[in-house]
């Protein structure tokens, strides 16, 4: 199972240039967990557990809460992760997750990464690196999107 796990981090750009020795690593100090359908893996406002979730297989929604209740703001599915966040920030969940259908969850807890920094320092590295370039084209791409909102609004 940790040599499919592998070859699946593989496929993901935040572990795309990391060493197959490395992911072994990272794999074999996480959790496999499985969620069913309308599952909630944690809600907006929990407390940060410090765990960064890839996604195996199934699709999650990221919800939001709105002064209208609760809107579906997302929908990520197999190869992408959540909860990076929480690895670098003690605050809160900034949103609910909830299974969409049956899902299987990488979830890697942040002294995984930092235990690695000795031995897999490059590793390390290039996995904040590609998290933090990751964010910042999304930060880019909400920037964006708000100027053009409010070009229509002036």
């Amino acid at each position: 199972m940790s040599k499919k796990i592998v070859a699946k981090l593989k496929q993901i750009e935040i572990f795309s240039d990391v060493s197959e020795e490395a992911l072994e690593v990272i794999v074999d100090n996480s959790e496999i967990e499985r969620f069913k359908n309308e599952e909630i893996i944690f809600n907006e406002g929990d407390e940060s557990d410090k765990n960064l979730y890839v996604i195996i297989n199934g699709t999650v929604a990221v919800l939001k809460s709105m002064r209208q209740g609760e809107r579906e703001v997302g929908l990520l599915k197999e190869g992408k992760y959540f909860g990076e966040f929480a690895l670098f920030s003690r605050e809160p969940r900034q949103a609910t997750i909830e299974a969409r259908e049956t899902t299987t969850l990488l979830k890697i807890p942040f002294y995984a990464l930092e235990s690695m920094k000795k031995e897999h320092s490059q590793a390390v590295f290039k996995i904040y690196e590609n998290m933090f370039r990751q964010l910042a084209g999304q930060f880019r791409a909400m920037a964006d999107k708000a100027e053009k909102t409010q070009f229509w609004f002036n």
